[in-house]
């Protein structure tokens, strides 16, 4: 079977993989592929089809057909977030672990993972390295006996901010318990951003393995890495960034201030570097008018910048005036 139903009244299973899919055709086989061939093999493999007008849900319905724990469901496209909170509410693993279709799993990956947070049952995470598929010599390690060692992670929020890590969700495999009622943003792009720190407020912490334990394809064709700088990008990152800002406000002291200055602000700078680079004066306009905001609800302030950068602040920050005398 390939629909919803199927499984719905079994018993869980420990992990629940969701692979979230749009017109993934050119990729999804080897990424479902991927997770049926885990050494760990206590799991269901979700693939929720988001509207695709491809061979995706063809594709995955025969995968599904020939190995009883993967399953299919099928929505109307509404973006990566909707069709993520759909697999999180259609799942009932005690651990969860979440993959974009166009990447590729070591088979030890589960094994690995699930075998760190069940040695440490207060861990809510284990978190891993990625390995580059444009780049022939990066390899995921193949078995789990060349695994390092975890290495305890105190608290996920110092950890993030002190490493510079990123915030894909890939990189993590969570105990669900430590993620019930956190959902990704529906509407925007960069919902792992928002995800993780969502889920880092109040003190979680988990392990790290050291080592690769995932392939990611940073060459897919109009993915949002590789697509040019827009309004919609301009606007995503300062929405976000205001909705975690204020997530924070009930966070204990010293998070949130570390938030805005470890996460926030340099988000927000890369985003304004980009803009200004584009030379894109409607962008640059739009950027001035989200950071006048940031500024008011003191998401950015001036002491976080060097002087070149104040300088390259306050042209952004006049460019709807200039515009408007022009």
């Amino acid at each position: 079977m390939c629909d919803s139903e199927k499984g719905k009244n079994a018993r869980s299973p420990a992990v629940s993989v969701i692979i979230t899919a749009y017109n993934a055709a050119r990729s999804i086989r080897k990424c479902v592929e991927s997770i049926m061939a885990q050494t760990f093999r206590d799991f269901e493999c979700v693939v929720v089809d988001d509207g695709s007008a491809d061979s995706t849900a063809e594709i995955v319905g025969a995968l599904a057909e020939a190995d009883a724990r993967v399953r299919l469901v099928k929505r109307k496209n509404g973006g990566q977030s909707a069709a993520l909170n759909t697999g999180l509410a259609g799942t009932g693993g005690k651990y969860v672990y979440m993959m974009d279709s166009d990447d590729e799993a070591s088979p030890c990956l589960l094994e690995a993972a699930v075998g760190a947070l069940e040695a440490d049952p207060g861990a809510d995470f284990a978190t891993f390295d990625f390995a580059r598929l444009s780049n022939p010599a990066q390899k995921p390690v193949a078995h789990a006996d060349a695994v390092p060692a975890p290495v305890k992670v105190p608290s996920a929020l110092d950890f993030w901010l002190s490493t510079g890590r990123d915030h894909n969700i890939w990189m993590s495999v969570y105990r669900r318990a430590a993620i019930d009622g956190i959902r990704f943003p529906e509407g925007y792009i960069h919902q792992d951003f928002f995800f993780n720190y969502m889920f880092f407020k109040g003190g979680r912490r988990g392990v790290y393995l050291p080592c690769a334990l995932y392939a990611y394809d940073d060459c897919t064709p109009g993915s949002i890495t590789n697509s040019p700088m827009s309004k919609r990008k301009v606007n995503a990152m300062f929405d976000l960034c205001r909705m975690l800002y204020e997530a924070y406000a009930s966070a204990p002291a010293g998070e949130r201030e570390k938030l805005r200055r470890r996460a926030l602000q340099p988000r927000i700078k890369d985003r304004l570097k980009n803009v200004y680079r584009s030379g894109d004066a409607d962008l640059v306009e739009l950027a001035g008018e989200r950071a006048r905001e940031a500024f008011r609800l003191g998401i950015l302030r001036f002491s976080g910048f060097t002087l070149r950068w104040k300088f390259r602040l306050l042209r952004i920050l006049l460019s709807r005036k200039r515009s408007k005398e022009g």
